[in-house]
C-alpha cells in the first residue's frame, strides 16, 4: 500500500521543499538555511512533518515505512500531532497529512489548522473538499470511475440493495452544517 504510489507522491512533494519560490536565509555562522541544518556545503537537511493524530502519535505501521526512504534522501521526516499546540509548523519545509483520523471530531478546527500551516502538501481547500465524502459524487459526475454509491440525506431513509448484490457501509463522515455525530 504505502510502498508504491504513496511513497512516490511523498517523495515528489518533498522535492518541492528546495523550490526557488521558497526564500532562504543564513545565520551569521552560515549554518542554517530555511531553518534547515546544512549537512555539507552542497546538502541541506530538509524537515518534513507527517501530520497524524494522538492515537497514532508515532505513526501507524504503514506510515513508518516511508521514513527510511526519506532518510536515504537526506529528508528528516517525523510525526507531528496536528492539534498539538506545541508543534511549530513553520519549522518544517513540508507538512504531509497522513493519519489525522480524529479530524471527524472537529472538522472546522482541522480545516482551520490546515489553513494555518505553511507548506502543506495538500491545501486546506483540497482537505475541505476531501473531508466531505460527497466529493465521490462529484468525481462520478465528472466521469471518474467510483464504486456505485448512494448518499442518503440526513434524516432520510436508507434502502437496502433489494435483490441486487451490495454492501451497506455506514459512514459517519463530516459534512457541512447540520451534521451530528
Amino acid at each position: 500500500w504505502l510502498g508504491g504510489a504513496t511513497t512516490r507522491a511523498m517523495l515528489h512533494a518533498c522535492r518541492q521543499v528546495n523550490s526557488p519560490a521558497r526564500p532562504s536565509r543564513t545565520t551569521a555562522q552560515g549554518s542554517r538555511c530555511n531553518d534547515r541544518k546544512i549537512i555539507s556545503p552542497m546538502m541541506i537537511e530538509r524537515r518534513v512533518a507527517l501530520a497524524t493524530c494522538r492515537e497514532f502519535a508515532q505513526l501507524d505501521e504503514d506510515d513508518r515505512l516511508v521514513l527510511p526512504a526519506l532518510a536515504e534522501r537526506e529528508i528528516r521526516a517525523e510525526p507531528a500531532v496536528w492539534d498539538d499546540p506545541a508543534v511549530d509548523w513553520k519549522a518544517y519545509d513540508l507538512v504531509v497529512v497522513r493519519s489525522t483520523w480524529d479530524y471527524i471530531d472537529d472538522r472546522d478546527k482541522f480545516l482551520a489548522w490546515a489553513g494555518s500551516v505553511p507548506w502543506l502538501a495538500n491545501t486546506a481547500g483540497i482537505l475541505r473538499w476531501n473531508t466531505d465524502k460527497r466529493y465521490l459524487r462529484e468525481l462520478a459526475q465528472a466521469g471518474a470511475p467510483v464504486v456505485s454509491t448512494e448518499w442518503p440525506e440526513p434524516g432520510g431513509d436508507v434502502a437496502p440493495p433489494g435483490d441486487r448484490e451490495g454492501v451497506v457501509k455506514a459512514s459517519l463522515q463530516p459534512r457541512p452544517p447540520g451534521t451530528r455525530r
